[in-house]
């Protein structure tokens, strides 16, 4: 029970990350990849529920074109997908 909780917390997460970047998919070519494609590219990953099951904070990974390098911050969402919002913000990984 608790790994298919997990799964659909992480499938939601992912879901509510590439919902944001369907404009941009839609105002280009999407048969082409570039190199620089990358930097516009967003994914959450080690999602944790809190005990009471109410509330899921992730890590949401970016890559920052300046550095050329990757960073993360932390979100939470309550489970039903409502309050979506950043624990952490910036350009530094704060972990």
């Amino acid at each position: 029970m608790k790994k298919s909780i997990v799964f659909f917390c992480y499938f939601f997460v992912t879901a509510v990350l590439l919902t944001g970047k369907l404009s941009y998919a839609q105002n280009s070519d999407l048969s082409r990849f570039n190199p620089e494609d990358v930097f516009q590219l967003e994914y959450a990953s080690d999602p944790q529920i809190s005990p009471d099951g109410n509330k899921i904070v992730y890590v949401r990974n970016f890559f920052d074109i300046m550095t050329d390098r990757q960073r993360s911050n932390l979100w939470i969402i309550n489970f039903d997908g409502s309050n979506h919002r950043p624990l952490t913000s910036g350009k530094d990984s704060n972990f």
